[in-house]
């Protein structure tokens, strides 16, 4: 009989899709990957990245977060908001002192201690659960990434940690889909769909009220074009 062809496991990850209304309405947070990352190279995408060991310490994140009762999913949130200061050096926080508003080189603080140093209060209840998408099983690096919509917080600019980000910018949601559909700009199929789904919202108010109201379903489509 011939061989049965394995199936690579589907990572466990997060990505945060933070927002923010801007001059011509809703803006997103984007950043562009590294033409070098072995995973969607140059392509336009959302923070984000596999969870982490260091995400699950879940007595240890109950001091440093602003929503004490800590759902199933914290591990994912805290992944979100650390691949957010590693990409971006954006720090999710409402609490953040004015010295630390411009973080660079932020890469060179270890995300953990900083934020038990500075008594830091991430505001994990601000993020809400948006999409879940899966890999396709023929996929030789396959991901189980929950998204998470989130509308930005202070004033800090985010910069790109020019290793996985080279560009990090503020994007309406309908030009991200004209840039794809009328240039050379890549932004994957779950990236594109939930831009899609954003885009029917106008404020960032608008946003978080239906995605409060929505029922997140698990896609796992046959391919990713």
């Amino acid at each position: 009989m011939p061989k049965k062809s394995s199936i690579a496991p589907a990572l466990p990850s997060a990505s945060i899709i933070l927002i923010r209304d801007g001059l011509s309405g809703l803006e997103v947070l984007m950043m562009e990957r590294s033409k070098t990352m072995r995973f969607a190279p140059g392509a336009l995408v959302f923070p984000g990245g596999k969870v982490d060991a260091s995400d699950k310490r879940k007595a240890f994140w109950r001091r440093h977060v602003t929503h004490k009762s800590l759902g199933c999913d914290f591990a994912y949130k805290m992944a979100a908001l650390r691949e957010l200061y590693e990409e971006t050096g954006l720090l999710y926080s409402q609490n953040i002192p004015q010295r630390f508003r411009r973080l660079a080189p932020y890469n060179q603080r270890n995300f953990i201690r900083f934020v038990q140093a500075q008594k830091i209060h991430l505001a994990l209840n601000k993020l809400v659960y948006f999409a879940h998408w899966i890999t396709p099983e023929a996929m030789p690096r396959r991901f189980d990434t929950r998204f998470y919509l989130a509308p930005c917080l202070n004033d800090q600019k985010p910069v790109a940690d020019g290793l996985e980000a080279i560009t990090v910018r503020w994007n309406n949601p309908h030009d991200l889909l004209n840039d794809h559909k009328n240039t050379s700009t890549q932004i994957m199929l779950p990236t594109r769909m939930n831009l899609m789904t954003l885009g029917q919202s106008k404020t960032v108010k608008a946003a978080i009220s239906a995605a409060r109201l929505s029922t997140v379903q698990s896609i796992l489509p046959k391919n990713i074009p």
